[in-house]
């Protein structure tokens, strides 16, 4: 069942950056379906911690909200939009 828009190609982004030696794919998509509604700009963060390469890096997602039923009910549904990227890392530089 797919919980979020691009599902598969976020999960194939995610295994293949973040460490899940321990998760399973219910799990991977459980957690980020939580973190997305408060998530800052929709984006998902791996801490350098959590990743494969030590750099944090940002699983950017879009929010839709519609309304398909006469009745006025509206959905949000999150759509993973793809590529994504290592955040820039501030250092303090004073001599």
């Amino acid at each position: 069942m797919e919980i979020f828009g691009n599902q598969v190609a976020f999960l194939e982004d995610y295994k293949r950056i973040v460490k899940t030696q321990d998760m399973s794919d219910e799990m991977i998509i459980e957690k980020v379906a939580e973190a997305l509604p408060t998530a800052p700009n929709f984006q998902i963060i791996a801490t350098s911690d959590e990743t494969k390469l030590g750099q944090r890096i940002c699983f950017p997602f879009k929010q839709e909200i519609c309304s398909t039923d006469p009745d006025g009910i509206v959905t949000t549904r999150y759509i993973y939009i793809g590529s994504p990227f290592e955040l820039a890392t501030k250092t303090d530089e004073q001599p």
